[in-house]
């Protein structure tokens, strides 16, 4: 897979109160073609990637209240926990998938 879709559940209105907010799906695509998850470098990219599309995938459309930043919040960290269950599962692909050194000279 060269792209990893990631979904955020967001208030459709962010600064409208929780109980009347409707939720909407968003999505943001992270490129991760170009990454070796095996090699830490690759991982701590696809982190700053993860962590830039969270913070597109629920960005504040209206006034910035207290309220809102907290449900901003919530929503990127549940945006990054989805990318972080994803990063998991390729980084032990990538290492499964590299050969065994069993000796070296």
């Amino acid at each position: 897979m060269r792209t990893l879709l990631v979904a955020a559940f967001a208030a459709a209105a962010l600064f409208a109160p929780a109980a009347n907010a409707e939720q909407v799906q968003q999505s943001v695509t992270i490129r991760v073609a170009d990454l070796d998850m095996s090699r830490a470098d690759g991982v701590r990219l696809f982190d700053r990637r993860l962590w830039q599309a969270a913070r597109e995938a629920c960005a504040l459309d209206g006034p910035l209240t207290l309220a809102a930043q907290n449900r901003r919040l919530a929503c990127e960290q549940g945006v990054i926990a989805q990318g972080n269950a994803e990063r998991d599962r390729r980084v032990a692909a990538a290492r499964a998938a590299a050969p065994a050194v069993v000796a070296t000279r």
